[in-house]
């Protein structure tokens, strides 16, 4: 039985220098998305499980602290360390927490996902790119483990594959802390150390490839702005939706004098 999922969400690295002249923060979960900053969407976007989640937002020395509401419903943090490497070291950092029976689910801190119910299974969240060079790309073998194909491959043959997204869950924390701790040890050149974990932890139990309902990347300055799009305030009466290939909007309502005001106004 599962005691907590830690959610932990790595934002160590600095955002672009575009992307820090567009958004005026220096780091992804600082980034406000419809007038509040990331890190408490991505809280939100868990409320639905309760208090089965603990998040460890793990940041520099010199960023700002966390903007947290005194009603927010769960535990958060933030955790700082003086430096890292790599993904697996910043979330190697926060599994210094990790309590017996707890999971653990690592939340890049430029993304967010629209859930249908927050994740307690091991899972890996992945979406059909073609823009291989953004994302680290990912594959089922035939014997049931996950291969990384590529992490951000600028090479690789044209046409989609399936690419991590930024949400991982580990259901059986103690095994991946583990792994990746031995990962770590190996000091590879090559893959980073937390995909060099994934895979093995896949090796010994079946993780599922899963696409979200939604996805919003806030790590890319053109993704940056159709997440804004997607992520608009709208009024109640209406219904927006934003076609990226066309830089299309259309507004659509059923409440039809209240939408004839505003066309009007």
């Amino acid at each position: 039985m599962i005691k907590t999922f830690k959610v932990i969400v790595p934002s160590y690295s600095d955002l672009s220098l575009d992307m820090q002249v567009e958004t005026g923060q220096r780091h992804p979960v600082h980034i406000l998305v419809d007038g509040r900053p990331l890190h408490q969407r991505i809280i939100e976007s868990y409320a639905a499980g309760g208090d089965a989640f603990e998040f460890i937002f793990v940041l520099p020395p010199q960023a700002p602290g966390l903007n947290m509401p005194k009603d927010m419903p769960v535990r958060s943090r933030d955790l700082r360390m003086q430096s890292s490497s790599s993904i697996g070291e910043t979330v190697a950092h926060a599994l210094q927490e990790l309590q017996q029976g707890d999971g653990i689910i690592v939340h890049m801190g430029d993304t967010l996902l629209g859930f249908a119910q927050p994740p307690k299974q091991d899972t890996v969240f992945v979406e059909n790119r073609n823009d291989l060079y953004r994302w680290t790309s990912i594959s089922r073998q035939p014997a049931g483990d996950l291969k990384i194909l590529g992490d951000r491959d600028q090479h690789a043959p044209a046409g989609e594959r399936q690419v991590c997204v930024g949400v991982f869950v580990f259901a059986d924390g103690a095994l991946f802390s583990s792994l990746l701790r031995q990962a770590l040890a190996l000091q590879s050149k090559g893959m980073d150390p937390f995909f060099i974990a994934l895979e093995q932890y896949a090796a010994e139990t079946t993780m599922n490839l899963v696409a979200p309902h939604q996805w919003y990347d806030f790590g890319h300055l053109d993704t940056y702005q159709q997440s804004r799009m997607r992520q608009q305030n709208l009024r109640h009466f209406n219904e927006l939706h934003y076609d990226p290939e066309r830089n299309v909007i259309t507004k659509r309502s059923r409440h039809v004098d209240a939408f004839r005001h505003q066309v009007r106004w």
